[in-house]
């Protein structure tokens, strides 16, 4: 049985982040005599905050690859600890590379008036460049790469099934055969605040890298959810484990996360959206 904690989500708020050093720093003094701080120190975080993921996350043992030194705050300890690819996705994806854009991106970035550069020779004003930002066609909106799909509902009418599968963490989510391969989230009083602050650390603080796994992937799921019947669907699959128990409920959040935020250059799921649309044709 899992027990609320009212506290739990409050470490990670955005607002309330602290320098992981000095959260380093009062651990040593607490535990002067432990064998291996570090690690005891990142396996402590790990199991206090680890059970407000709303989906699978990297094994413990990837907390080795960690080096205090690159974290920035607990905030960042949990986007890289467990909305990073694990160890094994990494590896899996080494050997079968998916179709990477983010090289033609950057030729994009420099055929088109959206880089640094453009300000001077291509802004006129604000509203224009809200244009060039937002409005300008890709490349990968060129070679018309799909970074939109239709709701569950619409997707089963079409023919298509959904799986539940123990992907490596819960963005591990492929198309094969017709079937959505989608790992379990479980929807609860914690995953709102959750994803909203990964969602927004990654839009204010990693907005210069080329994916964001946490942005992306509520993408995925708004697109994939547009109503109380999606939900449905996606529950009878065990893809959702809702734990509100409102159907509605659920809707009304995952669309909420996915207002107003900006994808990545190289968009997580767009191999997975082209291979659904191909096959809906």
């Amino acid at each position: 049985m899992v027990y609320a904690n009212p506290l739990l989500p409050r470490p990670l708020l955005v607002e309330n982040q602290l320098p992981f050093f000095v959260l380093w720093e009062l651990f040593c003094i607490i535990e002067r005599s432990m064998a291996n701080p570090d690690m005891n120190f990142m396996g402590a975080i790990f199991r206090l905050l680890g059970g407000t993921a709303p989906g699978k996350i990297r094994p413990v043992n990837d907390l080795r690859s960690l080096s205090l030194s690159d974290i920035k705050h607990l905030l960042d300890f949990m986007y890289h600890c467990c909305f990073h690819p694990s160890t094994s996705e990494a590896d899996a994806r080494k050997k079968n590379p998916r179709d990477d854009n983010s090289t033609s991106e950057m030729k994009d970035r420099e055929q088109n008036p959206r880089g640094q550069n453009c300000f001077r020779s291509y802004i006129k004003h604000l509203l224009n460049l809200r244009y060039h930002c937002c409005c300008h066609p890709s490349t990968s909106q060129k070679k018309n790469e799909s970074k939109f799909i239709r709701c569950a509902t619409e997707l089963k009418e079409a023919g298509i099934k959904f799986k539940l599968v123990d992907g490596n963490t819960m963005f591990d989510i492929w198309f094969a055969n017709g079937t959505l391969h989608i790992p379990q989230i479980r929807i609860g009083d914690y995953t709102e605040p959750f994803l909203r602050n990964l969602i927004a650390y990654e839009q204010l603080f990693l907005a210069d890298t080329d994916l964001k796994l946490a942005t992306d992937y509520m993408v995925f799921m708004d697109n994939l959810i547009d109503s109380p019947k999606d939900v449905e669907i996606l529950c009878q699959h065990g893809i959702i484990k809702n734990l509100l128990g409102d159907d509605k409920a659920v809707a009304t959040m995952i669309n909420g996360l996915g207002v107003f935020i900006i994808i990545s250059p190289s968009f997580y799921y767009t191999e997975v959206f082209n291979k659904i649309n191909k096959h809906r044709k």
